[in-house]
């Protein structure tokens, strides 16, 4: 027992809404050799959000090593002063992530640089990381990035490296990717990368090298990612290495299941086809399930191709596996097909699985609130 009354506590954080959001700044002066931290919270309270009630930690970074400042937070805005014999090379705001909150502290490229290779938190490390990516033209912040990527010692840092380094979109920083793909022994890290050289359009360096990690990386998931990766990269040229990989043997068919996602992310027409085909009984379900839905977005997509998406999905509505008729009712709501209004009914009379005739009731809904919201919007153009 405490001895303290803590009813301030359970009404902020247990009974009320929401969470604290805070905009910090700080800024230094050189003449008084002191800090000063501004914290605002900056959530709406109209909604039973409260202004929060917390103690926070502080840590001020220079050249001697970091100091840790313990606050309390009261107030919809507060100033905390704090001596410094020289401007500080970082400063961290709760840099432990003790408290449940959403954060915006802005600070310049050379203190987030800092912040990247040197907070002891590995938290800390991320955040610096993914604020870096604002900085796209800068030569050293790609350097920075790289070398997080390729040798930080946690994980998390590494995937938010590349992730920043996507974003950034240079050469130095699609170069640096295609090296922690080569590098990293950690798969989720290989993946981020992936994602991270997904967003290279048309280049043809990073196509080359997910096209390599589709087609030989040992974990299938790595694979599956850069599969998808690819698909956003190089569009329709990345046709071949994906229906080359329906011949790659995977864990539950992961592979042959995600060259259908990726068809249908690069839009890609011939996808229709082999898509049908694979939704044929005896194929594995997970790759039936997966050609379903690229059947419906690709049948969205071109308009040409959608009388005969919509016919196999009405007919899958009927298969004899649970797993391929549900995936014919999501997909026809994607599909995007008044007509299957009245076929989804059905299903939910006749189905005797809760979860598909709960899913056919909703993409009746979903039906329904398109084709409104699709009058609404010829009413307003008129």
């Amino acid at each position: 027992m405490t001895g303290q009354n803590l009813d301030w506590f359970f009404d902020e954080w247990l009974y009320s809404a929401g969470y604290p959001e805070f905009e910090v700044s700080h800024a230094y002066d050189a003449a008084n050799k002191q800090l000063r931290v501004t914290v605002r919270q900056v959530q709406d309270t109209d909604d039973h959000t409260p202004l929060f009630r917390m103690p926070v930690e502080i840590e001020v970074m220079d050249k001697s090593g970091a100091v840790t400042f313990r606050v309390t937070l009261e107030k919809r805005e507060q100033e905390f002063y704090f001596a410094a014999s020289e401007r500080p090379l970082c400063v961290l705001f709760d840099a432990n992530d003790h408290v449940l909150k959403t954060l915006r502290h802005e600070k310049s490229r050379q203190e987030l640089q800092y912040q990247l290779r040197h907070a002891s938190s590995f938290t800390a490390r991320m955040r610096a990381a993914r604020d870096l990516s604002a900085f796209r033209d800068e030569e050293e912040v790609a350097q920075a990035l790289r070398r997080a990527l390729l040798q930080d010692e946690r994980g998390g840092v590494r995937m938010a490296a590349a992730v920043a380094l996507g974003e950034m979109g240079s050469a130095e920083a699609r170069d640096a990717l295609i090296l922690g793909l080569k590098k990293n022994t950690e798969a989720r890290v290989r993946r981020a990368a992936c994602w991270g050289l997904g967003r290279f359009r048309g280049d043809k360096k990073a196509i080359s090298a997910l096209a390599r990690a589709a087609e030989q990386d040992d974990s299938y998931f790595v694979a599956a990612f850069a599969m998808r990766a690819l698909a956003h990269a190089a569009g329709t040229e990345a046709y071949d290495t994906l229906i080359g990989m329906l011949g790659r043997d995977s864990y539950q068919d992961v592979l042959r299941a995600t060259v259908f996602d990726s068809l249908a992310i690069a839009k890609d027409r011939r996808g229709v086809s082999l898509a049908i085909d694979h939704t044929a009984y005896g194929v594995q379900p997970s790759v039936r399930v997966a050609a379903a839905m690229a059947m419906a977005a690709l049948g969205k997509e071109h308009e040409d191709e959608r009388e005969r998406v919509y016919h196999r999905l009405i007919e899958l509505l009927e298969d004899k596996a649970f797993r391929v008729r549900l995936s014919a009712v999501k997909a026809l709501a994607v599909l995007d097909d008044a007509r299957a209004a009245a076929a989804l009914r059905a299903v939910d009379e006749r189905e005797a699985i809760d979860i598909i005739r709960s899913a056919a009731r909703g993409a009746v809904r979903t039906l329904e609130e398109k084709a409104k919201k699709r009058e609404e919007n010829g009413k307003k153009e008129k």
